[in-house]
């Protein structure tokens, strides 16, 4: 199975602090200490891509922290990127 994380679910793992947000944690982190290998766990560039432009936009407003950028980065590590290039953005579009 191949799983694609979007902006939504994306900020909601950026910001685990908040109660209504916990639960899309913990159901990532269990699929991802599930040693299933038929699941890839996919982030899009573009998704990164909107979602980091957001955030550095609302840290230098002082209405999100720094640390949501850094969750955004530790969570790039745990996971696939899904590469943009102009035939991916076609097949989505």
């Amino acid at each position: 199975m191949i799983l694609l994380l979007d902006t939504g679910i994306l900020g909601q793992l950026c910001h685990p602090a908040k109660a209504t947000f916990q639960p899309v944690a913990g159901w990532l982190a269990n699929l991802l200490s599930d040693s299933d290998p038929q699941l890839q766990v996919i982030l899009p560039e573009i998704c990164d891509y909107k979602l980091r432009r957001k955030l550095h936009h609302l840290v230098a407003k002082g209405q999100a922290d720094a640390r949501s950028l850094q969750r955004l980065d530790d969570l790039g590590r745990l996971i696939d990127y899904l590469p943009v290039d102009t035939s991916t953005l076609r097949k989505a579009a």
